[in-house]
């Protein structure tokens, strides 16, 4: 490991803002992962994922069943903690603000083609 400082552990309290800071904790993540451990194995890069995503982060991951050729893929652990931290949609919910929004004229420039 080098001089590096490692990102601090993602903070799981925030339910509205949690996929915000799931992104910029990623980006801290790979950025710490490509230039403080460059050449270490994709396991100890696991290993150090789940050590400083805290402790709540492990109780996260250990809900999970993942087979055992899932278990030292660093891409597994991204993809599936990007899927917990972001927000799930409601489609019927969506679909109703689709279908209610209201176009005005004068931020769509369609006054113009009358």
């Amino acid at each position: 490991m080098s001089k590096l400082r490692p990102p601090e552990p993602l903070s799981f309290d925030t339910q509205h803002c949690l996929a915000e800071q799931w992104e910029q904790w990623s980006q801290e993540m790979k950025l710490y992962l490509s230039l403080a451990m460059a050449e270490d194995t994709e396991k100890n890069k696991c290993s150090a994922f789940l050590y400083i995503i805290g402790r709540k982060g492990r109780e996260i991951y250990n809900t999970w069943t993942l087979g055992p050729e899932d278990l030292d893929k660093l891409d597994i652990l991204f993809s599936r903690f990007k899927a917990y931290c972001e927000p799930k949609k409601n489609i019927i919910i969506e679909r109703y603000k689709f279908n209610t929004l209201k176009i005005k004229e004068n931020l769509i420039g369609w006054s113009n083609l009358s």
